[in-house]
């Protein structure tokens, strides 16, 4: 029983529930007529004691319990609770009555509070449910042992229906061309992985669709000087945001099918890589890219996966542990599963980047040479995840580039925000390992302090009066 009355309350909840008590008092003294020369000092112990006794009653009741999904159905069964229980406090509290304000005031506070917590749970409810896409459902993908094609066979498709794909053989075909363009598909993550599921290993898929550069040259063909980068802009926002935002792709599904949706290239080879493909190939003709790719693996099981303007990314932290780096976005969708691709056909360029990285794009090419989008990190520096000065967090298939001895020695430390990076400048990965090396070293030697004071003030003057930018 102790239990299930002690928990670690979710201050979101507290914190939700303190502003709109605050706010509906502040607006029923605003709204009723009221004599008093003072009345929010003459109704603030009231309120004051009321809304105590509303938080106590809540947490007790569990509306303060952290719930993984809004659709339960005990939020509301604990509000209702919560709220009946302090009328019944109020209406025993004998002072309340002394003046007729005084309930006036209280009874109506309370009902506003009521209406709008209730408004809320009931409306966060219904949009979370209506928001949450239909178009990539989330489904379980059997294991299964590896097949090979029975015979040498290529199936040409044209999919309307997505459930569809489940009633072709399994197995049977080696190669399937889905000739239906993608960016006229809804639901691209539920097909790839249908087809996953009926391919043998090593079974390729091909398919296709306009992207993202082409759509716009032909766009822009169709309107006059004045007009177009206006339409443009509206286009793209329909067609290219509203399907990434978690509020607006239900709605931009249901009223465009899917159709006509701007995909970019880098965002259709993540989905194949995530989906258990591997690029073989890819061509523009006439106007349509095509690519090629071959079955490697079974397709995830969760296929939900959404695009804010804030990303948690992994990245290898002291003792080898899996840390969460958090970064403004600026990469295409999906493009989290090209790096190994990336690094295969583009390699590295000066710096230790990757050479020609299609996955960044224009706005977050900008962010990333004024360290914009590394502004996010300083929440991994308040939790000590990370400290001020020290080697840079890298993600696991980054970090297996390195040299095994170096490996050990990055992880006797934190990472940091402010690598040696800017202070030596080096210019290739080998030149890269070097400058942490010798960095680690120092911090063996002389201790972080020393070390990290020492560094601090290289990064600074190579920043302010090398002009050193990111890459």
């Amino acid at each position: 029983m102790a239990e299930k009355l002690l928990y670690k309350p979710f201050s979101r909840w507290i914190v939700n529930d303190v502003l709109i008590l605050t706010l509906g008092y502040l607006f029923v003294l605003w709204v009723l007529p009221l004599h008093a020369q003072e009345p929010f000092r003459k109704y603030l112990p009231v309120i004051i004691s009321i809304s105590v006794t509303w938080l106590i009653v809540s947490y007790l009741f569990g509306r303060y319990r952290y719930h993984a999904g809004i659709d339960k159905g005990y939020v509301r069964t604990a509000l209702l609770e919560s709220y009946t229980l302090l009328i019944c406090f109020a209406l025993n509290l004998p002072w309340l009555f002394i003046d007729n304000r005084y309930s006036l005031v209280v009874m109506a506070s309370l009902m506003l509070f009521f209406a709008s917590v209730f408004f809320i749970v009931t409306g966060i409810r219904f949009a979370y449910l209506y928001a949450s896409d239909p178009e990539e459902i989330p489904q379980q993908t059997a294991e299964r042992a590896p097949v090979a094609a029975t015979e040498h066979r290529i199936l040409y498709r044209q999919t309307q229906h997505i459930s569809s794909i489940a009633q072709l053989p399994a197995f049977q075909y080696d190669c399937i061309v889905e000739q239906t363009p993608l960016d006229t598909l809804r639901g691209i993550n539920r097909l790839l992985a249908a087809y996953n599921a009926i391919l043998p290993d090593g079974g390729e898929l091909i398919c296709r669709f306009k992207d993202k550069s082409t759509k716009k040259k032909e766009f822009l063909a169709q309107y006059p000087r004045g007009i177009r980068w206006i339409r443009y802009a509206i286009s793209y926002c329909w067609h290219r945001i509203f399907p990434k935002l978690f509020l607006t792709k239900r709605f931009y599904y249901d009223v465009t099918q899917g159709r006509h949706r701007i995909l970019s290239k880098t965002e259709v080879l993540g989905r194949l890589c995530y989906n258990g493909y591997e690029i073989v190939d890819e061509c523009k003709a006439d106007g349509m890219r095509y690519i090629r790719a071959k079955r490697i693996g079974n397709a995830p099981a969760q296929h939900k996966r959404r695009y804010g303007p804030i990303i948690s990314l992994n990245r290898v932290g002291k003792n080898h542990q899996k840390i969460q780096v958090y970064k403004f976005r600026t990469m295409y969708p999906y493009s989290e599963f090209l790096q190994g691709y990336i690094y295969q056909k583009y390699n590295l360029q000066e710096g230790g980047k990757f050479n020609h990285d299609i996955r960044v794009n224009g706005e977050g090419r900008f962010m990333r040479k004024y360290w914009i989008d590394e502004l996010p990190m300083l929440t991994n520096w308040l939790r000590g995840d990370l400290k001020l000065v020290g080697v840079r967090p890298l993600s696991q298939q980054y970090f297996g580039l390195y040299d095994s001895d170096l490996q050990e020695l990055r992880c006797q430390f934190k990472p940091g925000l402010l690598p040696p990076y800017y202070a030596d400048n080096p210019k290739t990965l080998e030149e890269i390992q070097e400058s942490e090396r010798k960095y680690l070293n120092l911090c063996v030697k002389n201790g972080l302090f020393a070390t990290d004071f020492v560094y601090f003030h290289k990064i600074l003057w190579s920043i302010l009066f090398k002009r050193v930018r990111s890459k």
